[in-house]
């Protein structure tokens, strides 16, 4: 199954491809610092760059991840609707009620319907 990447996931690469160029050009000028100090603020600066694509990039994988996983429960939810409101010629008449749980963990509601 093929899920479709929403557009706020493919626009943050553009942020972290930013701060990743940023810290690239931020450890290009700690080699020209000469002074120790210069050399250590570099390092936090570029670090703290890093920590935040990592967070910026977890975070899209999250959403990623959650967007599959809602778009697989609808699509669940859509199979089971499908099967309770079926016509009347396609339902099995020898149960008296016939009950749809959830099977995933989508949700934790079964659906029950009376059978014609």
């Amino acid at each position: 199954m093929c899920y479709m990447l929403s557009s706020v996931s493919l626009m943050a690469i553009i942020p972290i491809a930013l701060l990743l160029t940023l810290s690239f050009f931020v450890l290009l000028s700690i080699r020209k610092a000469e002074t120790k100090g210069l050399r250590v603020i570099g390092y936090v600066v570029t670090g703290i760059l890093w920590v935040s694509v990592l967070a910026m990039s977890l975070g899209v994988v999250y959403k990623i991840a959650k967007d599959g996983y809602q778009g697989k429960c609808m699509m669940h939810k859509k199979m089971i609707m499908r099967q309770v409101f079926a016509p009347a010629a396609k339902v099995n008449a020898a149960p008296a009620v016939q009950e749809t749980q959830n099977k995933g963990n989508c949700g934790n509601k079964g659906i029950v319907s009376k059978a014609n």
